[in-house]
């Protein structure tokens, strides 16, 4: 049961729907919702007036989180699928860009910028 409400709080509205006609997006608000919870330290709410807040696509902001990040997730968690930025364009995000052209031996400090 845990594991399912694990999974009910990061997986697209769309999806809760049986609307499974864009899986590529709904991976985009999955992954949204995975950073957005790392970077906040706090675990996503499983129901609740906050839950629907955030399937709203409506996200609170988190000090320790970069703006450019930050206005990434909210575009990733867009209630309406076709608002969603693709893959593709996620990865041509200037401060993405900016972290895949450092150097680096270690493979977790590549993503400390982000946070």
């Amino acid at each position: 049961k845990q594991w399912y409400q694990r999974r009910v709080a990061i997986t697209a509205g769309e999806l809760l729907d049986d609307d499974y006609s864009n899986l590529t997006k709904a991976d985009v608000f999955s992954l949204a919702l995975t950073v957005y919870e790392l970077g906040s330290l706090e675990p996503l709410p499983k129901n609740g007036a906050e839950w629907h807040r955030i399937r709203d696509g409506k996200l609170e902001s988190v000090k320790t989180m970069s703006s450019p990040l930050f206005k990434l997730l909210t575009r990733m968690v867009s209630n309406r699928a076709c608002r969603r930025p693709s893959p593709a364009l996620i990865l041509k995000e200037k401060f993405l860009m900016s972290v895949k052209k450092e150097k680096s031996t270690d493979c977790d400090s590549a993503l400390i910028p982000l946070l």
